[in-house]
């Protein structure tokens, strides 16, 4: 047994211990938690999470031992899972380890980038949920854990083994003990981000705001908003970018930010706008955990020069209802007007070939590849995109002549409201010969079927990657029109593109 589990009360410690040398629950045990048996389904399906009890099997009548149905508290109410009501006590060790690892870098206390429930307490887990008061914020958090819809954490990297010990947990009452100073739950301490933390000192800002003003933006009551802000660029045609931070204001309601490339024909001003738009390609972004970007010595960043303008699009979670919520989040960045060796630039991959069925399944696999490149180029980061009928995307670096591969970005399961880029550090060097292979899979769960395009109701499949020298891809595209080589897209036939 962990060694950890020590001194812990033995019901629960012996469930933790089961599920770590499991490795997964039961599935009837999984399917009695999501149909909201919350309170006793470790007791109904047997302390063994191996050994399914018999009123378990079609996971729609998860009973209690004594036969009574099971649910959030005895008496019904939304005051959380548990038989024995509340206990004094810090949240166990190896449970603040899970929590710490997976949720509350948002769910802290006060909350951060959109979450609307803390766990960092004992209480925190007790209390009705802010999003649906019926239930307490434990059996809402043992249900997103499970859950397809909308999962926590939102990448679906919770492993089964930290999963069962938050569950068993919550099952067995939470109880709490002096848990101290726990090793492995680290101090939040100073944000290891932030323009202070640069190695250089910013000369532009690119702020959120209001209208016509140098005030902060004020964030409205909504979830999942999407604002853009529009500023003319103050750079020159040799402008470079090589450092940047994020500059997070309120960060309540900051969920995420882009910086993107506009022109002439580009929306002034302050104004709400779509996710992502085929005509504003990526120049970089942030998200909670992303850290500064400091580009090596010998690249610089090219960035919209005279006559474009530049975008900052934050995507806003309000959701808790904040009503002091003014924000003037974005970045800050640092440039040189002397070029550096290599100029770094966004490399598109993935595909327009989408034509998902309704009610079907789709798995679309475009292949870049880099053999007609003259030189290797290193990839910076990669950020995946997808729309709302994403389920997985990723993309994999095959090297040239059988000699392996590796996987730049990986996301079993797609979340399109929380959409992040992959830093490679070290840069990724690809040779010239290597595929990069981007795979989009789609589950329509609409009546109709799903085209690519740039709305919401339809799909894309992209992998935005900053590459240098992205002068390396100025060479005939492998699908397209030889002025696109930067656009290393399956366009398929007939298919115009920008």
């Amino acid at each position: 047994m962990d060694n950890r589990l020590s001194g812990r009360p033995p019901a629960w410690a012996a469930k933790i211990a089961a599920v770590r040398d499991v490795g997964v629950w039961d599935t009837n045990l999984l399917r009695c938690i999501a149909t909201g048996a919350l309170a006793s389904a470790l007791m109904a399906c047997g302390s063994d999470a191996n050994t399914p009890a018999d009123n378990c099997e079609d996971g729609d009548n998860c009973e209690t031992s004594d036969g009574t149905s099971g649910g959030s508290g005895d008496s019904g109410d939304a005051t959380g899972s548990g038989e024995d009501g509340a206990q004094a006590g810090d949240i166990p060790c190896e449970v603040q380890e899970v929590l710490a690892a997976n949720c509350t870098g948002c769910h802290s206390d006060p909350v951060k980038f959109g979450a609307t429930m803390p766990l960092a307490s004992i209480e925190h887990f007790r209390v009705p949920a802010v999003t649906d008061p019926t239930v307490s914020v434990a059996d809402l958090t043992l249900a997103r854990m499970v859950g397809t819809d909308r999962p926590m954490p939102a990448d679906s990297s919770l492993s089964d083994g930290d999963r069962g010990i938050i569950e068993a947990w919550i099952a067995a009452g939470m109880p709490g003990e002096d848990a101290g100073e726990c090793e492995g739950v680290a101090d939040d301490g100073d944000d290891p981000w932030g323009p202070d933390t640069l190695p250089c000192e910013p000369d532009q800002l690119f702020l959120a705001h209001n209208n016509g003003t140098d005030e902060g933006f004020n964030v409205p009551e909504v979830s999942d908003l999407y604002q853009c802000f529009a500023f003319d660029s103050p750079f020159t045609d040799k402008t470079q970018g090589i450092a940047w931070a994020p500059v997070i204001d309120d960060e309540r309601v900051v969920h995420h930010w882009l910086l993107l490339r506009g022109d002439e024909t580009t929306q002034t001003g302050t104004f709400p706008c779509s996710a992502i738009s085929l005509d504003a390609p990526m120049i970089m972004g942030w998200a909670p955990g992303t850290p500064n970007f400091i580009m090596p010595d010998e690249a610089g960043l090219e960035l919209p020069g005279p006559g474009e303008k530049i975008i900052l699009q934050i995507h806003y979670n309000n959701s808790a209802g904040h009503t002091d919520a003014i924000d003037s989040s974005g970045v800050a960045m640092c440039t040189t007007e002397e070029p550096r060796e290599h100029a770094a630039g966004t490399l598109w991959l993935g595909s327009l070939q989408i034509d998902v069925p309704a009610g079907g399944t789709q798995d679309v696999v475009s292949d870049c590849d880099t053999s007609r490149l003259d030189e290797p180029v290193h990839m910076l980061l990669s950020w995946p995109h997808m729309h709302e009928l994403g389920s997985a995307i990723s993309t994999e670096l095959i090297r040239a002549n059988g000699a392996g591969s590796e996987m730049l970005a990986d996301v079993p399961a797609w979340n399109f409201y929380n959409q992040v880029y992959y830093p490679h550090l070290p840069a990724v060097v690809i040779e010239p010969g290597d595929i990069l292979r981007t795979t989009c899979s789609y589950d329509n769960t609409t009546g109709q079927t799903v085209n690519f395009g740039e709305g919401t109701g339809d799909e894309m499949c992209f992998d935005f990657s900053i590459v240098y020298p992205i002068t390396a891809f100025d060479v005939p595209n492998p699908f397209g029109p030889a002025e696109l080589g930067r656009y290393c897209v399956d366009f398929g036939e007939d298919i115009p593109f920008p």
